[in-house]
């Protein structure tokens, strides 16, 4: 059965499902790794907890474990009604974004993998790494109430997605910013790998993305 809210329309049951995927997720993580979510907090907004928090969690794969919530909420907001101007939500859609924010992520890592080969520089793109994946991490958990607003709220449906439309781009351009002044003011970055990086990696499918929602 469909849940029929005011100003939403129809949302079907995979959405509720979705939602509470979620919710339940980030409750284990917390629940599991509550130091490493807090030091991931604080590393986006201070140097200090961001190099504890590589020290730390470097070469250590429970950390992407966070990534599948940016996944899911991604693929929310891009399968919600209000951008594709319906009042429909198309299973499809979601499951087609999913599908490709989880293949982008792993070949943006395996990418970053080689180039660290081939330059014989492991310990930098390690670092490059970490600050990648660092926003995806964050951001999927800070975007996620406004994606629920979004979708349950009695407010309306469109003014609450663009919202969170609009904080999706502040998490991207704060990424970029941060990981830039990083390549300024760290001389364990390159500036030229920083640059090739950025277009390549973010600035490439910022774009893409864009195009698909303009």
């Amino acid at each position: 059965m469909d849940f029929i809210l005011r100003n939403n329309g129809s949302i079907p049951d995979w959405v509720f499902v979705v939602c509470i995927l979620v919710l339940c997720y980030i409750t284990f993580i917390r629940v599991q790794f509550g130091k490493n979510l807090s030091l991931i907090y604080l590393s986006t907004i201070s140097r200090k907890y961001s190099n504890q928090f590589f020290r730390e969690s470097n070469n250590q794969t429970s950390t992407y474990i966070i990534l599948p919530i940016f996944i899911f909420v991604f693929s929310l907001l891009m399968s919600h009604p209000s951008l594709n101007q319906t009042n429909n939500w198309d299973g499809s859609v979601f499951f087609s974004f999913a599908f490709l924010a989880t293949i982008y992520l792993l070949l943006k890592y395996f990418i970053l993998q080689l180039i660290a080969i081939l330059f014989e520089t492991k310990y930098l793109f390690e670092e490059i790494n970490y600050h990648s994946f660092l926003f995806e991490k964050v951001g999927g958990i800070f975007l996620f109430p406004l994606v629920l607003l979004s979708i349950y709220s009695p407010f309306s449906s469109k003014v609450m997605f663009q919202i969170a439309l609009i904080f999706f781009f502040l998490i991207f351009v704060f990424k970029c910013v941060r990981i830039a002044y990083l390549s300024f003011f760290k001389t364990s970055f390159s500036k030229t790998h920083i640059i090739v990086y950025l277009c390549a990696l973010e600035i490439l499918p910022l774009l893409l993305f864009v195009n698909k929602i303009s």
